[in-house]
């Protein structure tokens, strides 16, 4: 049938043209190479639009996806150099945790820590950046039994993280502050994972205590980018529910716009958890406890300057005092009622 039509297309093709040139005079190849071109001028034209049809779609797409999709963060990966590179190849299956697909990770086990006490304090720094945080809070902290794990998604911090871990001296590439003892370096670990992935899929129920958020992006431009930030409700639940009783959830930033957000999102936090006892109890069961975020320390202070002694001062931090901003330094503790 295909075959049929293309030999009825060319036979009417053709006869039409041998018309036409009849009519008008021109040649029959004069008749069929003006309308060779206007098919194919029709043709791009069409293609064209089509081409433009599909961009706006993806561009759509894009804007409606998910947020921070696996997508997202590729096209976002910084270009790394050969030393980062060695780094990646060498010191990560030492100081790194690899993920398996929707498998929870103990991270007491040995392989990790070489240790086994399911009591140690366990601090989660999210998105650390060049590693200046993760790894500075491990050469402040004189607990030797305090492990810290660094979540980061971008291939060249996890890099400079390793750098500085192995390096003897605070390394040039990132300028930590802290050097870094023997002792810390083994109480360093590092994640490669986008962290609501990490809540939902590796994390098991009371294994962390203490959550760092140190300069999160704060996504200022649109609506849209409010679920991209990393303190909103569904993360407050992930956190609540991995973090052991009492445990801290620290957050810093030099934009009073995202702390401010931080403050409105975990009473809206408070408040739904209050009204979803009270549906409980309602219904008879009155052993249900109710978690809370209580804020136990707000610290404002120029940036740089009269910080926190928890954590230490980042390239980011120092961005905001070249900037002139403020910083607001803010501790909750998860408690139940």
């Amino acid at each position: 049938n295909r075959m049929f039509h293309r030999h009825i297309y060319i036979l009417f093709f053709f006869t039409f043209n041998y018309c036409e040139s009849f009519q008008t005079g021109r040649t029959f190849l004069e008749v069929v190479n003006f309308h060779r071109k206007n098919f194919e001028r029709s043709r791009s034209l069409l293609m064209d639009s089509a081409v433009e049809e599909r961009r706006i779609a993806d561009r759509l797409k894009r804007r409606n996806e998910m947020p921070l999709s696996q997508r997202w963060y590729k096209a976002r990966q910084q270009h790394i150099s050969k030393s980062q590179k060695k780094a990646l190849r060498e010191l990560w299956p030492i100081y790194g945790i690899d993920l398996k697909f929707n498998k929870t990770i103990d991270i007491h086990l040995n392989d990790f820590f070489n240790k086994r006490n399911t009591s140690t304090y366990i601090v989660l720094d999210i998105g650390f950046g060049n590693g200046e945080s993760t790894c500075g809070m491990a050469g402040m902290s004189t607990n030797t039994d305090k492990l810290f794990i660094g979540c980061e998604i971008y291939r060249a911090g996890l890099a400079n993280a390793l750098l500085t871990i192995t390096a003897p001296l605070a390394h040039h590439h990132n300028e930590t502050e802290h050097c870094i003892s023997a002792a810390a370096i083994d109480n360093i670990r590092l994640i490669r994972a986008d962290v609501t992935i990490l809540f939902e899929s590796h994390l098991s129920e009371n294994s962390l205590n203490e959550i760092c958020v140190f300069f999160p992006d704060p996504w200022p431009n649109s609506e849209r980018d409010l679920q991209r930030r990393v303190i909103r409700l569904h993360m407050l639940d992930l956190f609540a529910k991995t973090l052991k009783p009492s445990g801290l959830l620290r957050i810093a930033t030099d934009a009073e716009e995202y702390a401010q957000h931080v403050k409105s999102t975990v009473l809206l936090w408070n408040e739904n958890q209050h009204l979803s006892l009270q549906t409980t109890n309602r219904d008879g069961n009155e052993s249900v406890t109710c978690q809370q975020w209580q804020l136990v320390n707000e610290l404002n202070h120029p940036a740089g300057l009269n910080g926190p002694s928890y954590r230490p001062v980042t390239h980011y931090e120092r961005k905001a005092a070249e900037a002139g901003r403020p910083v607001v330094d803010l501790e909750y503790r998860l408690t139940e009622s």
